[in-house]
């Protein structure tokens, strides 16, 4: 599970992500990303990430555009991540 803060630059910012979840497993989410689409739509703010999965259905994987900055660098990925069941 990861907990997504306000609007940044025209998206999410990741605040936390707990070590034994999918989200920093699988989808390799940290705290300091910037989400800035889900499925290809542009979000803005912790509202936008939010309306954005209620679109997905439980079960269903969903993309996420990731930009990360590291070592002076921004570094932007596509990851995925499946919405949860409950």
């Amino acid at each position: 599970m990861a907990a997504i803060g306000e609007l940044r630059q025209g998206g999410a910012v990741v605040t936390d992500v707990e070590r034994d979840s999918e989200a920093y497993r699988d989808a390799e989410l940290r705290a300091g990303d910037l989400l800035t689409e889900v499925d290809k739509k542009a979000i803005d703010g912790r509202d936008g990430f939010v309306r954005a999965l209620e679109a997905v259905d439980a079960g269903d994987m969903f993309l996420i555009r990731v930009n990360r900055a590291a070592n002076g660098n921004m570094r932007s990925f596509i990851t995925a991540l499946k919405k949860p069941s409950n």
